[in-house]
């Protein structure tokens, strides 16, 4: 950018040369005051150079106090009156002391200082005597007492002249002042130089860069083309053969996924934490004959299914019941117990005092469902028509609570596990199935996963709980009740159906 005012200059060079020339009058200034203050200054140490030498040069003192030097005349009058004053005041001090022998010479008393003998002869003065001739003229006892002293140097006042001398006050805060001045201009000489040479080089790097202006290009005259520079790159080159023999391409051989074998035995995991069991499909024997609602006894098929290893437990539920999604159980008692769901020694015990409606909301939540009646009654008596979940043997205390009055510890009994592996099918807990109940349903009952009755009033329970007589741990007993009844012996399981 251009100022036409300052010709072709750029503003970095224009301000550049307003400080170099702002710069060059400082440093004549500066110089100027060190030509100033050097000419004083070097006036100043002639000066306290020759005052020195005058007062180191070295001054002859007598070994005994020389006589004085006598002052020029003054008219003789004058000194007459003071000579005749001097004798007056001697005689008058003569006649006031005792009279002594004429071989004494007067003197005065040493309070007044030195003695002084003064003759007149003719009206002339005699010089005053030397500090000689008075020690010489007494005796030798006072010769010793009387001591010389030397007379006191007056020192000449000071004339001060309005012309500067190095002796006048503030000469040395001058030249400290001019030191500092020449300091300081040199420092602000550094600074603006500096400065001024950045700012220029700044606003230089900041000028944009003048655009070349556009020729118009004629359409008839040909454009010569642009010679674009491509960097080679060696590649190199298969070597010829004489003969090239055919490739052959083998596809590659692709493995054939092969699914786990999935049967009984297989298990998986809930996002609950619970472990299923897989029930195959297939045909079973569902009912009996000892009471009317079992009857008949018919066949049942049903698809593969997973059904849960054990009932539902406290650590499970309260997972539900923390995500706000479970309500929690209607009492938080068990039979003997006085705090028993929130109770972390009671976590792997069955959750109990919950209605079908609490069980179905938490199967729902684990990503699962009840099992439907035919589900629970095949998980627990097989296809071959047990009785009971480990067999036909009558109930015994190794196969399932029948000694605690109250819920034992989910698969605390092995033994009395289904042919499917699945625990606490007989005792402990009743639990909830999906189905209506209806006392005649078998009679209409599909044969292919039959799913209860449409509706009715009263849910299915099966399994018997802790305090059950032994004809109600059957696998084919059915009882049940209201959704939304619950007891202390009141649990429940869930169930998946398998999707190959």
């Amino acid at each position: 950018m251009n100022i036409g005012i300052l010709g072709t200059q750029t503003i970095g060079q224009t301000v550049g040369n307003l400080l170099v020339e702002f710069a060059a009058n400082l440093s004549d200034r500066v110089i100027a005051l060190m030509a100033a203050g050097g000419s004083k200054s070097s006036a100043a140490s002639r000066e306290k150079a020759k005052r020195e030498t005058k007062e180191k040069t070295p001054q002859n003192k007598p070994s005994a106090p020389k006589a004085p030097k006598k002052k020029p005349s003054k008219p003789k009058t004058t000194k007459a009156k003071a000579v005749t004053t001097l004798k007056g005041k001697a005689q008058s001090a003569a006649s006031a002391a005792p009279k002594k022998p004429s071989s004494k010479k007067t003197e005065k008393s040493s309070e007044t200082g030195l003695a002084e003998k003064v003759e007149v002869k003719d009206q002339e003065v005699k010089p005053a005597f030397t500090p000689e001739s008075r020690e010489a003229s007494l005796p030798a006892a006072q010769r010793e007492t009387v001591k010389y002293e030397a007379p006191q140097k007056v020192e000449k006042p000071v004339v001060r002249n309005s012309a500067y001398t190095p002796s006048s006050f503030g000469a040395s805060t001058r030249k400290k002042n001019n030191q500092r001045m020449l300091w300081i201009g040199g420092v602000l000489l550094l600074v603006l130089i500096c400065g001024g040479y950045g700012l220029n080089s700044l606003l230089n790097r900041q000028t944009p860069t003048p655009v070349a202006p556009s020729v118009p290009v004629d359409a008839s005259t040909p454009i010569p083309p642009t010679a674009t520079s491509v960097p080679f790159t060696a590649t190199a080159s298969p070597l010829p053969t004489e003969t090239t023999a055919p490739t052959q391409t083998i596809a590659p051989t692709e493995t054939p996924f092969v699914a786990p074998t999935i049967g009984v035995g297989s298990t998986i995991k809930g996002d609950d934490g619970m472990t299923l069991r897989y029930v195959p499909a297939g045909e079973f024997t569902m009912g009996s004959d000892i009471k009317a609602d079992e009857q008949p006894i018919h066949a049942v098929t049903l698809d593969a299914y997973w059904i849960d290893q054990t009932e539902v437990t406290n650590s499970m539920y309260a997972q539900c019941v923390k995500a706000n999604v479970c309500r929690p159980p209607r009492k938080a008692t068990s039979n003997t117990r006085e705090i028993y769901f929130y109770n972390p020694a009671f976590a792997n015990y069955p959750v109990i005092s919950v209605s079908w409606n609490d069980a179905n909301e938490y199967c729902s939540w684990a990503g699962r469902r009840l099992p439907t009646e035919a589900e629970w009654e095949k998980a627990a008596r097989g296809t071959d028509g047990r009785a009971y979940p480990w067999g036909n043997v009558e109930p015994f205390s190794n196969f399932l609570n029948l000694e605690i009055p109250d819920t034992a510890e989910v698969g605390a009994y092995p033994d009395g596990a289904s042919v499917y592996g699945i625990m606490d099918m007989s005792g402990n807990v009743w639990e909830w199935v999906a189905d209506w109940y209806a006392e005649d349903y078998y009679q209409s009952s599909p044969a292919s996963n039959p799913l209860g009755p449409e509706s009715g009033e009263l849910r299915v329970l099966r399994g018997g709980s802790w305090y059950s007589l032994d004809h109600n741990v059957r696998t084919s007993q059915r009882y049940m009740n209201g959704p939304r009844f619950n007891l202390p012996s009141i649990g429940f399981r869930c169930a998946e159906s398998f999707v190959p």
